[in-house]
């Protein structure tokens, strides 16, 4: 398999998302790291394929998070495990540390935090991976091991969504999330397969949901609507080209009919670690 990559100039990538440039309206990807308060942007063409790196260059721009709060912006980092945007820009970042999402303004400007609430705060494996964004200002996030869980955070009362096709938010619209300052845990799905030991990324396209695991280095994928428990319908094995090395943790996934299937590699080397491995899902 040929993979086109790209070096994001981020080591430790923890989460990939993809926004519409408020600006431009190109579909642009963005990165976080759990190591550093900076976002990554790699933006695509008019075709929304992503530009080449030049030699010698690294292809993604950097912005850090402006007034974020001291117990964030500090040494450490901040947790953060998973990312994605609106239709107006608006990018919101899930931590790990505490189990929220933080809301930050088109121009990457903190504008508040939400807290959610789950059965296993106290639970030493509760860390939150991933994060998609639904309508009502619903949310969908996943507990990455012991065990895996896929779980919807929504206003504390409010009949969950479910994982059906319709759940994720319309391209094109702002999300909407209350001003409450917590969202309530609204329900879980757990796997019938055992063989999917992590979640670190999902990606919600076309009534499919896509989960990426580094423990077992493949891609998984969920036929929408989908009940508990959740069974895998397909899976992708990474190619050697994005796994190889002892510290190739793969943790970032963008599935997407526009820019295609990316994958990102959380690694303490000056590598290239941005991986498009195809225009599409390759297996039937």
């Amino acid at each position: 398999m040929s993979v086109q990559s790209w070096n994001l100039g981020v080591r430790e990538v923890s989460g990939l998302g993809l926004r519409r440039d408020p600006r431009s309206g190109l579909p642009e990807v963005i990165a976080i790291s759990d190591r550093t308060t900076t976002i990554a942007r790699l933006r695509a063409d008019g075709s929304a394929r992503l530009r080449p790196d030049p030699p010698g260059r690294r292809a993604a721009a950097h912005h850090r998070v402006r007034g974020l709060p001291d117990d964030l912006d500090r040494a450490g980092g901040p947790q953060w495990e998973g990312v994605a945007a609106d239709g107006a820009g608006r990018v919101v970042v899930l931590g790990e540390r505490g189990s929220e999402l933080v809301l930050l303004s088109p121009e990457f400007g903190f504008e508040r935090r939400i807290r959610l609430r789950h059965e296993w705060e106290g639970d030493r494996q509760a860390g939150l991976e991933a994060l998609v964004l639904l309508r009502d200002g619903h949310v969908l996030a996943a507990k990455q091991r012991h065990p895996v869980r896929l779980l919807e955070f929504g206003p504390a009362g409010e009949r969950p969504i479910g994982l059906v096709p319709t759940a994720a938010l319309p391209a094109g619209e702002a999300f909407r999330p209350p001003r409450a300052r917590e969202l309530a845990c609204l329900a879980g799905w757990g796997f019938a397969d055992d063989d999917l030991p992590s979640v670190n990324d999902m990606s919600l396209q076309a009534g499919f949901l896509h989960l990426v695991s580094s423990a077992s280095r493949r891609i998984a994928r969920i036929r929408l609507p989908a009940t508990g428990p959740v069974r895998v319908e397909s899976r992708w094995p990474l190619p050697d080209a994005v796994t190889a090395g002892r510290d190739a943790k793969v943790e970032g996934l963008i599935v997407d009919d526009r820019v295609g299937v990316l994958v990102a590699v959380d690694s303490h080397r000056d590598r290239d670690n941005l991986h498009l491995l195809g225009r599409s899902w390759p297996v039937p």
